[in-house]
C-alpha cells in the first residue's frame, strides 16, 4: 500500500514539473544588415507566433519602412522554429526578404521585433486537468515576462532624468503652449518643460552672427533668405494712378538697408522720390515675380527711381531682376529706373521698362555691367544711356534685349555707350530693336567690339549702328539682320570694322570717309532694296603706271595698273596696320608678271613687276593682333 501512495506521488510531481523551456534570453528585437545577396535573416529570441513580428527597413539614408506581411513580392514572410520536446515556446527562426527579386543593398537594416499585445489571454478553466493547468501557468508567466521585456525596451529608448535627481520631472504644458519651443530644463536642473532658450554649446565660427543677431530679419540675411519689403512694411496697393495706394518708399528703402537680397512680392509699389544708397560695401539684389512686381515711380520731378552712388568702386554691388517698371506720373519725365555710377559687374536682368526717359543709366565707374533678357517700349531716350567719359563699360555684356519705339522724344538711339578710354570688350548680341529713331549708337574710344545677331529693323530716322566721336576700333558687325530704314546708314568714325554674314533688307548701308579700313566680307545677303555702299576710305596706289585704279582695304584688294612702261606698284593702306604685316599677292590674268616684295612694312608694301600690257593683280593681308 505504502509503494503504490510513494508511486502515485512520483507521478503527481512529473505532471506538475514546469516545461522544459523558459524565457532565458531578454532580447526582444534583432537588427540586421543587407551585403546585396542575403535575403533570409534569422533572429533568435522567442517569437510566440507569426503576426507579433514586425519587421522594419531602413535605407542608407536613414529612411524608415514598416513592412507588412504577406507572399507579395515587396511583403516578407516569417518561419518560426518549432519547439523542441516539452517545451512551450520555439525559440528563434528566420524573416525572408527579396523585395521585387533584388536581395537589400549593403548599407540598409532589417529591424525585426517582437511585439506583443499587452492583454491576458489565458483562462484556466476550473476542474482543468494539472497538466493544462501547469502548462497555462507557464504561458501565462512568460508572456508577462516577454511583455515586460518589450516594455524595457521602449523606456530604453526614452528621455530618463537621472537617479540622483532630488525632484522628479514636472509634467509638459499642454500643446498648444509648447508649440514650436525647444525642450529644456529649469534652474534647478530638474524639472523638463518648454522654452525659447537656446542651450549653450559649441557653434562654428561662421554660425556665431547669425546666433548672436539681434532679430531674426538680421539672421535670415546673413543666411541669405531674401527680405520681403512687406516685411518692413510696404503695402504694394496702388493701382499705378497718381496718389493712389500706400506710399512705400521708406519701406522700401529699409528693407534695402537691412538686408543685402530683397524681395518684391506681386503688387504695385508706389515711390514717390528717389531711392539712393551710397555704401561702398554693402550688395543689393533687388528681384520680383516677374510682371506682376510693379513699381511705380510717382514724382513728377526729373530723377531717377533708384541711385547707387559710392565714392569709390563698390564691385558687384548691385542686381536688379525680374521687376515690372510701369510707367510714371509723368511718361518720359523721369530719368531712369536706375541710375549707377562707380558700381562695376552690376546685373540688370529679365525686367520690363515702360515709359521712362532711360531704362538704365550708366554715369561713370561702370565696368562690365550685365544687361540681359530685358523687355522695354516708348523709352523717351532709349533703353541703355551710358554718360561719362570715364563710363568705359569695359567687358559690358548687352544680350538678348527688346528695345521697341524708343529714342523718339529725344531723336536718340536706343542703346546709346559713350565708352571713354581703354579695351572695352563690349558685346551687344541677340538683341530686338524695333520701331526705335536709332538703334546703336557707340562713341569716344569703343574698342573690340561685337555687334553680332542682332535683329534691327523699322528704324524711324537714325542709324541702325552707328559711331560718334574718335577712338572707336576693332569692331564686328556679323550675323545681324538690318532691316527696313526710311535713310541711309551712313557709318563714319570708325576704323578696322568687319562686316559679314549680314542680312540686308531694304535697308541701304554706306560708308563715310572716317569709316577707315573697312572689311566688306562676300558672305552677307542683299535683298530687296538693300544696298551697301562702296568705300570711300581705300589705299593709294602709286608708282604704277598712268591712272592706277584700287578697290579694296587694307586686308585685300584689287589693283589696275596703270599705262606706260611699269616696273613697280606702291599701295600705301588707307589705315596702317598695329605692325608688319603678312601679305601675298598674285596676276589676275595676262599682261603682268610678279616677282617680289620689295617692301613690305606696316604702312604698305611695293611690288616688283613687269606688265607688256595694262594688268590686274590682287593682294592679301593680314595680322593676328
Amino acid at each position: 500500500m505504502f509503494r503504490r501512495i510513494l508511486a502515485g506521488a512520483f507521478l503527481l510531481l512529473a505532471l506538475m514539473a514546469p516545461a522544459a523551456a523558459t524565457v532565458n534570453s531578454s532580447a526582444n528585437k534583432t537588427i540586421v544588415a543587407g551585403n546585396g545577396s542575403q535575403t533570409v535573416f534569422a533572429f533568435s529570441f522567442i517569437g510566440v507566433a507569426a503576426q507579433y513580428i514586425s519587421v522594419i527597413y531602413t535605407d542608407a539614408s536613414g529612411n524608415q519602412t514598416t513592412l507588412s506581411q504577406g507572399s507579395g513580392t515587396t511583403q516578407y514572410q516569417i518561419s518560426l522554429n518549432a519547439p523542441v520536446q516539452g517545451a512551450i515556446w520555439g525559440l528563434g527562426g528566420t524573416v525572408t526578404y527579396n523585395p521585387s527579386g533584388t536581395p537589400i543593398a549593403a548599407g540598409t537594416t532589417l529591424t525585426i521585433v517582437r511585439t506583443l499585445p499587452l492583454t491576458q489571454a489565458i483562462t484556466l478553466q476550473n476542474q482543468s486537468s494539472v497538466q493544462t493547468l501547469g502548462k497555462g501557468s507557464e504561458q501565462a508567466v512568460d508572456t508577462a515576462v516577454m511583455q515586460d521585456q518589450q516594455t524595457a525596451e521602449q523606456i530604453g529608448r526614452a528621455l530618463q532624468m537621472n537617479i540622483a535627481n532630488t525632484a522628479p520631472p514636472n509634467p509638459l504644458p499642454p500643446a498648444a503652449q509648447v508649440a514650436g519651443l525647444g525642450l529644456c530644463f529649469d534652474s534647478t536642473g530638474n524639472n523638463v518643460i518648454g522654452c525659447l532658450n537656446v542651450p549653450s554649446g559649441v557653434i562654428s565660427s561662421a554660425m556665431v552672427p547669425v546666433v548672436g543677431a539681434a532679430t531674426i530679419g538680421v539672421a535670415q540675411n546673413l543666411l541669405g533668405v531674401p527680405q520681403s519689403v512687406k516685411t518692413f512694411g510696404a503695402q504694394g496697393n496702388s493701382n499705378g494712378t497718381h496718389g493712389n495706394g500706400a506710399d512705400d518708399t521708406a519701406a522700401v528703402s529699409a528693407a534695402m538697408d537691412a538686408s543685402s537680397d530683397v524681395y518684391f512680392p506681386c503688387g504695385v509699389y508706389r515711390i514717390t522720390t528717389t531711392i539712393t544708397k551710397t555704401s561702398t560695401t554693402n550688395h543689393y539684389y533687388l528681384h520680383g515675380d516677374g510682371p506682376c512686381s510693379q513699381i511705380y515711380l510717382d514724382n513728377s520731378v526729373t530723377q531717377p527711381l533708384f541711385q547707387f552712388t559710392p565714392a569709390s568702386i563698390c564691385s558687384a554691388c548691385v542686381r536688379i531682376e525680374y521687376l515690372n517698371f510701369i510707367p510714371p506720373t509723368t511718361l518720359g519725365n523721369s530719368t531712369a529706373t536706375v541710375s549707377l555710377t562707380n558700381e562695376t559687374l552690376s546685373e540688370y536682368n529679365h525686367n520690363s521698362i515702360l515709359g521712362y526717359q532711360v531704362g538704365i543709366a550708366y554715369i561713370s565707374g561702370a565696368f562690365a555691367p550685365h544687361v540681359e533678357g530685358n523687355f522695354s517700349i516708348s523709352l523717351a531716350t532709349g533703353f541703355i544711356f551710358v554718360g561719362g567719359i570715364d563710363a568705359t563699360l569695359n567687358g559690358a555684356r548687352i544680350w538678348r534685349n527688346i528695345v521697341l519705339a524708343s529714342g523718339l522724344v529725344s531723336s536718340t538711339a536706343a542703346l546709346t555707350l559713350n565708352c571713354g578710354t581703354g579695351s572695352n570688350n563690349i558685346s551687344l548680341i541677340g538683341n530686338d530693336l524695333e520701331g526705335n529713331y536709332g538703334n546703336i549708337l557707340l562713341s569716344n574710344g569703343c574698342t573690340s567690339v561685337d555687334i553680332l545677331d542682332n535683329y534691327i529693323d523699322a528704324t524711324v530716322a537714325g542709324d541702325a549702328f552707328n559711331f560718334s566721336g574718335t577712338g572707336n576700333s576693332g569692331v564686328v558687325v556679323r550675323g545681324n539682320w538690318l532691316g527696313a530704314q526710311p535713310s541711309q546708314n551712313l557709318v563714319a568714325n570708325v576704323s578696322k570694322l568687319v562686316f559679314g554674314t549680314n542680312t540686308v533688307y531694304n535697308h541701304s548701308n554706306n560708308w563715310a570717309s572716317t569709316a577707315q579700313a573697312v572689311q566688306i566680307e562676300h558672305t552677307n545677303v542683299i535683298a530687296g532694296t538693300g544696298s551697301i555702299g562702296a568705300l570711300q576710305s581705300m589705299p593709294a596706289p602709286s608708282a604704277c603706271g598712268a591712272s592706277p585704279v584700287i578697290n579694296g582695304n587694307r586686308w585685300h584688294g584689287l589693283v589696275e595698273v596703270g599705262g606706260g612702261t611699269v616696273t613697280s606698284c606702291t599701295v600705301t593702306f588707307d589705315v596702317p596696320f598695329d605692325a608688319n604685316p603678312a601679305c601675298a599677292a598674285s596676276a589676275v590674268g595676262p599682261g603682268i608678271t610678279i616677282a617680289n616684295f620689295s617692301s613690305l612694312v606696316s604702312t604698305g608694301f611695293t611690288l616688283v613687276l613687269s606688265t607688256s600690257a595694262s594688268g590686274l593683280f590682287s593682294y592679301l593681308c593680314d595680322q593676328h593682333d
